[in-house]
């Protein structure tokens, strides 16, 4: 910990050997205002998606259980995407490189977090929000009641239907692409549901 209280956090993406982790380490590291760590019980059911193995925390960064594969942490959001595996779909890779951008990105302040809300707005919402301005009122559906379990939210963008989820008591984690999605994400939850707070992980859920 910093003397005015952040935290140093080496960050890395994900890289296929060790001497480029180690550049990119030093490359990015930069301190955050209260960074947060992965909370335990996500850390227990977190898997690497290579090996299908369990991952432990050093640091700031995931290694998996035969020391193989690293991955960063980024605002309490692991980045489970590998770069060695096969795209998904065209403009994969862009997004890759888009994601280690924002992984050095300055911290999600409000201004951010409400540009980028009015900007997916539309495309998450639908038509009947076409000309909306978000000035603090989030459109957020109404979630049923499960009884146990945990909720897995693929493609949850600004985390819609995981905060709504979270609101109503639930458990959920939510999982998308976009690293900036997913840190506008954790900024809203903490506005709004900062006692049950639904995790997010970067993956792209093959």
């Amino acid at each position: 910990m910093q003397g005015d209280g952040s935290f140093e956090i080496k960050l890395a993406y994900h890289f296929d050997d060790e001497d480029t982790l180690k550049a990119h380490r030093g490359a990015y590291s930069i301190a955050f205002q209260g960074a947060m760590v992965i909370d335990e019980k996500l850390l227990e059911i977190l898997r690497c998606p290579e090996t299908g193995s369990l991952l432990t925390l050093e640091g700031a960064v995931l290694i998996n259980a035969e020391g193989s594969q690293r991955y960063g942490v980024v605002d309490g959001i692991p980045l489970l995407i590998s770069s060695s595996l096969d795209s998904t779909h065209a403009g994969y890779q862009k997004i890759v490189e888009e994601n280690k951008i924002e992984a050095i990105a300055e911290h999600i302040s409000d201004a951010k977090l409400e540009r980028f809300l009015n900007e997916m707005i539309l495309s998450t919402c639908g038509n009947l929000f076409n000309g909306v301005e978000l000035k603090g009122d989030y459109p957020l559906g109404e979630f049923p009641k499960f009884e146990s379990g945990m909720i897995l939210d693929l493609g949850c963008n600004w985390g819609r239907w995981a905060i709504a989820g979270a609101m109503s008591d639930q458990r959920v984690i939510g999982v998308d692409i976009h690293l900036k999605s997913l840190r506008c994400a954790k900024a809203l939850a903490h506005k709004i549901c900062p006692e049950n707070m639904p995790h997010f992980v970067l993956a792209d859920a093959r």
